[in-house]
């Protein structure tokens, strides 16, 4: 997991290239044997795809929503944890200087 500011492109491509690569070749071979074959079962019409880009587009997005919903509660809480430690923790610590026999 990245949990930097930001992550650049070319880190991106170094993190995903051999799923890359292997998409390429797939890419490049379904192509290849459509152009070269000319089989005509294997032509796609585009609205289903633009259709199913969309939908998957929707979910991702709203999923995306949620995983940001839940990290930013579980921020709240362990904001909430350290302050509640912090405020335990204050007596121990007194202001005169005096020192407890603990």
């Amino acid at each position: 997991m990245f949990q930097g500011p930001r992550c650049s492109f070319w880190r991106t491509v170094w993190w995903t290239r051999h799923t890359l690569f292997i998409m390429m070749l797939y890419a490049l071979a379904a192509c290849s044997v459509h152009h070269f074959l000319k089989l005509p079962w294997l032509t796609l019409p585009w609205q289903p795809v633009g259709l199913i880009g969309v939908a998957l587009a929707f979910y991702l997005g709203f999923k995306n929503n949620s995983a940001y919903d839940r990290l930013w509660e579980a921020r709240k809480i362990d904001i909430r944890q350290m302050l509640d430690e912090t405020d335990l923790a204050a007596p121990a610590d007194p202001v005169d200087g005096t020192k407890f026999l603990i």
